[in-house]
């Protein structure tokens, strides 16, 4: 990953391994500009929709990560990606729950 600072809904850069706290403090600062759950569901109604296509190229930027990176990033970056596969089948499972209910 570059140096660039990230773009509003991109995901925090891996940490280096003195940056720990820093990383940790980042992260969650991310994590609180995403749309909590009530928003989702009965907010806005493209809502869910974006928040998963968002989190979707995040987790495809993880997985790049992964792939091309090196050293200690390429572990951090397939967790990160693992934890956002997993978010992303329950926003997919929402999807559907509130497609059936639609009808």
């Amino acid at each position: 990953m570059t140096d660039s600072p990230s773009q509003p809904g991109s995901p925090p850069a891996p940490p280096a391994a003195d940056d720990d706290d820093a990383a940790v403090a980042e992260i969650i600062n991310h994590i609180a500009k995403l749309p909590n759950l009530d928003r989702l569901l009965f907010g806005e109604p493209d809502a869910l929709e974006q928040t998963r296509g968002r989190m979707r190229r995040t987790a495809q930027s993880l997985e790049r990560v992964a792939r091309h990176g090196a050293g200690e990033d390429v572990e951090r970056a397939k967790r990160a990606a693992l934890a956002y596969q997993v978010v992303l089948a329950e926003l997919d499972a929402l999807l559907n729950f509130r497609a059936k209910g639609a009808k």
